[in-house]
């Protein structure tokens, strides 16, 4: 089974395809969330990555040095409401306007579902789903008044499908494909919401499970048509073409990038 671990080597996309563009993408401080802030930034884009700390975006800020767009830091919990309010209302602020909502943040669980906790069920839903929608309404709200934006949403090819053991993720994403199409439908004709859906990407956040687990690896892979996980870098193309404006025709969709796994 072969992993195809070398980052992308062509760029589809122009330094300035997204410049003077906004974006803020939470969960921006690792995995797939840092790569996506990175493909904005590289495609022109000012975004502000989100994190719980400064310091913890602060390894993504360095890695974007050399883009033709920038990223700086804002800090907010996913969790609380009251932070993401505040944290949109800083946002508009300091840049003016935001043009991109990417909801990143999220947390793994894989646990049969006759031993899933209650303390381990609510962080799940709390982070996967509720905090996609406290991110959307707080910076929603300000996009409604602009009548502009783009929102997506980043669920799961296991939230489309379902997967034994892995319930409270399932049901955390499946969640957010419906508030997905939801607000598609509330916020139409101005801003438009859809939904991204990775399948197994090699990342730090499922490595304990790559590690620990023997052949699950191997059986992830041969569950995709392409045979492997994706990397990393893989997320970035999608992200630039649904923040940008070519996909103004879009919303409420999932567009899965999953190798081959919903076949």
């Amino acid at each position: 089974m072969a992993l195809k671990e070398e980052a992308l080597s062509v760029s589809l996309f122009k330094e300035d395809a997204l410049r003077g563009t906004t974006a803020v993408v939470t969960g921006g401080s690792r995995g797939l969330g840092r790569e996506m802030v990175l493909a904005l930034a590289r495609a022109g884009a000012s975004v502000y990555a989100g994190g719980r700390t400064a310091e913890a975006v602060k390894q993504t800020i360095e890695l974007a040095s050399d883009a033709s767009g920038s990223v700086e830091a804002l800090t907010f919990d996913v969790t609380d409401g009251r932070a993401i309010d505040a944290a949109a209302d800083e946002a508009v602020e300091r840049a003016g306007s935001i043009d991109v909502l990417i909801n990143s943040a999220g947390v793994a669980l894989m646990e049969p579902s006759l031993t899933v906790t209650d303390d381990q069920w609510a962080q799940v839903i709390d982070i996967n789903l509720t905090g996609v929608f406290y991110c959307c309404r707080a910076f929603g709200r300000h996009m409604v008044a602009a009548k502009k934006g783009r929102i997506i949403n980043i669920a799961s090819d296991i939230g489309l499908r379902g997967l034994g053991q892995w319930t409270a993720y399932s049901a955390s994403k499946g969640g957010v494909i419906s508030l997905t199409k939801s607000l598609a439908w509330e916020w139409a004709p101005d801003v438009t919401v859809n939904a991204l859906a990775p399948g197994a990407f090699l990342t730090d956040m499922n490595a304990p499970l790559r590690e620990g687990r023997p052949g699950h690896t191997e059986l992830v892979a041969e569950s995709a048509a392409l045979k492997r996980w994706g990397v990393p870098p893989e997320i970035g193309p999608v992200t630039v073409l649904m923040a940008s404006g070519a996909m103004d025709f879009m919303t409420g969709s999932v567009v899965s990038i999953d190798g081959g796994t919903q076949q």
